[in-house]
């Protein structure tokens, strides 16, 4: 019976700890997670218990959250410092000076460039058996096909690799379209499509 609470002072405490303890998991979960800033469920959890040394105890090992989330940080500042810096595009050409004398009308073409994204995939696709036009389809749909998209939940790249994977499967700078599209088309090549959810 000592489990029992009838007074409304206790029922309302009993409801306080359930509601603090679900906040508690929520943020845990989402610190694990690499979620910055999330750091508040240690702390509610220390609060709760009564000891602030609740992250060493547990089965954690001793990992505070802040050590996820200064590692987050300091690799995507590495990400960033090691993403070239766009070159401005001229819009407008320049106009060519004409004489009176020669002044006739000509037309050129101007040819794709061979190193296009879309050659890249392509290319890639073909390297390990694939359809270009799907690992361009996949590529589209994860980036629009910029090989400098973020994505704020830490994907990055031309097929949104995240840190833990690109360091497991990629090579090179994790903004290299050709190492994202050789990295994407092997692992789909070797039936991990699901790593796209979303877009394969």
């Amino acid at each position: 019976m000592e489990h029992l609470h009838f007074s409304a002072r206790a029922r309302r405490r009993d409801r306080l700890k359930r509601r603090l303890a679900s906040i508690a998991i929520v943020s845990l979960i989402a610190t694990m997670l690499g979620i910055p800033g999330m750091d508040l469920g240690w702390r509610l959890i220390g609060r709760f218990s009564g000891s602030s040394g609740i992250a060493q105890a547990g089965g954690f090992g001793g990992i505070e959250t802040s050590e996820s989330t200064e590692g987050m940080l300091k690799f995507r500042q590495k990400i960033f410092a090691s993403r070239p810096t766009p070159t401005p595009k001229d819009n407008a050409p320049a106009p060519a000076e004409e004489s009176s004398e020669t002044a006739t009308a000509t037309t050129t073409t101007v040819a794709a460039p061979s190193g296009s994204i879309t050659d890249i995939i392509y290319k890639a696709a073909a390297e390990f058996g694939l359809s270009g036009a799907y690992l361009v389809s996949v590529a589209h749909c994860e980036s629009t096909l910029n090989p400098q998209a973020v994505n704020p939940a830490g994907y990055y790249g031309l097929f949104q690799f995240g840190e833990g994977t690109w360091n497991t499967y990629g090579y090179g700078s994790i903004f290299d379209p050709t190492a994202q599209a050789r990295t994407a088309a092997r692992l789909i090549a070797a039936g991990q499509s699901s790593r796209w959810p979303n877009c394969a």
